[in-house]
C-alpha cells in the first residue's frame, strides 16, 4: 500500500516535533527547579538588614538603609528630611535646602515665594517684582506697560498700540501706505510693498526703467541684462567671448579667457598646465608646481 506524499510529510513533521518535546523538557524542569531554590534557600553572606532579591541570587539592603563594604548601614536622616524613593537616601523637606549633609532653611526674601528647586535658590519673587542682589524689587511700570514676568530686560512691555522709547511706552501712529506689525519694539509699524520708511512717514519707491522691486519690496534691483549705476539701470555689453552670470548684472569670460578690463582675451598655458576649475585661469598638472609661468616638477 502506497503512502500520500502529504500524509509522510505531515509523519515527519509530528516525528520532529515529538524529539523537541523530548530534549526541552528536562531543560525546562531543571530550570524551574534552580529557580526555586534560589529564592527559598537562604544566601550566603546575605548581612543583616537586606532581603534577597526575586528570581535571583543576589541580594538588597532594606529601606532605610544602604550598602557599605558588604553591610547594610542605616541611612542617617538630618533634622528636617526624609527618605528618597529609593529608599537608600534621603531629601529636604519643602522650605529646606541640602547643604552637606545637613537641610538648612531656604531664606526667602520679601515679596518671593518657595519653589521646587532643589538645587538653584529655592524661591523665586512674586510677579510685579525681580531678583537684585536676593532681593526682589518692585518692577517700576511706565505709563501704558504691564508686566510680562520675563527674567530679561524690564520686566515689562508696551501695551499694544505703543512702543518702547527710553523706557517709555510712545503711542504708535501708522502714517499713510504702512501697516502694524504688532510688536512693542521698534516704531510698530512698517511700510507697504513699494513704499520706502523715510523719517516717520513711507514715500513710494521711484523704480527705474528695466528694474523691478526686489523681495522685501524696499528697494528696487535691475532685471538681468542690466546693471545698477546710481539711480538708472544700464544695458550690459557683452565683449566678445563673454556671457551673463548668475546674477545677470555683470559678465563673465567663457572659458579659456580671461577679463582684461572691458574684454576677453586668451590666455598661454605653459607645459605641464591646464585650464583651472575657474576656466578662466591656468593650474600646473600633478607632480608639478607653479614657478613664475612655468610648470616645473616637484
Amino acid at each position: 500500500m502506497t503512502t500520500h506524499p502529504l500524509v509522510s510529510i505531515h509523519y515527519f513533521k509530528l516525528d520532529k516535533l515529538l524529539v523537541a518535546i523530548f530534549i526541552l523538557m528536562p531543560l525546562m524542569v531543571m530550570a524551574e527547579s534552580s529557580k526555586q531554590n534560589s529564592i527559598q534557600q537562604p544566601l550566603e553572606n546575605m548581612p543583616n538588614n537586606a532581603h534577597a532579591r526575586p528570581y535571583s541570587n543576589r541580594w538588597a539592603c532594606d529601606r532605610g538603609y544602604r550598602e557599605v563594604n558588604q553591610l547594610c548601614v542605616a541611612v542617617e536622616l538630618p533634622a528636617n528630611a526624609y527618605l528618597d524613593s529609593a529608599g537608600t537616601g534621603w531629601i529636604c523637606e519643602r522650605g529646606f535646602k541640602k547643604i552637606k549633609a545637613s537641610c538648612v532653611p531656604v531664606k526667602v526674601p520679601d515679596n518671593a515665594f518657595l519653589t521646587e528647586d532643589f538645587y538653584g535658590r529655592s524661591w523665586e519673587c512674586n510677579r510685579g517684582y525681580r531678583e537684585i542682589k536676593n532681593q526682589c524689587i518692585v518692577i517700576k511700570l511706565p505709563l501704558n506697560a504691564h508686566i510680562n514676568n520675563s527674567s530679561y530686560g524690564h520686566g515689562w512691555e508696551c501695551n499694544p498700540g505703543f512702543y518702547e522709547d527710553n523706557k517709555k511706552c510712545i503711542r504708535i501712529i501708522i502714517p499713510k501706505n504702512a501697516y502694524s506689525t504688532g510688536s512693542s519694539y521698534g516704531k510698530g509699524w512698517k511700510c507697504y510693498r513699494g513704499f520706502r520708511e523715510t523719517e516717520d512717514t513711507c514715500s513710494p519707491i521711484a523704480i527705474p526703467e528695466n528694474a523691478y522691486l526686489e523681495s522685501y519690496g524696499d528697494n528696487w534691483v535691475c532685471e538681468r541684462g542690466f546693471k545698477k549705476s546710481k539711480m538708472a539701470c544700464l544695458a550690459i555689453k557683452l565683449p566678445k567671448n563673454a556671457f551673463l552670470d548668475k546674477s545677470g548684472n555683470d559678465w563673465s569670460c567663457a572659458r579659456g579667457f580671461k577679463k582684461n578690463g572691458a574684454t576677453c582675451i586668451t590666455f598661454k598655458i605653459p607645459d605641464n598646465a591646464h585650464i583651472d576649475y575657474s576656466g578662466n585661469d591656468w593650474e600646473c598638472n600633478r607632480r608639478y608646481r607653479q614657478q613664475d609661468s612655468a610648470c616645473i616638477p616637484l
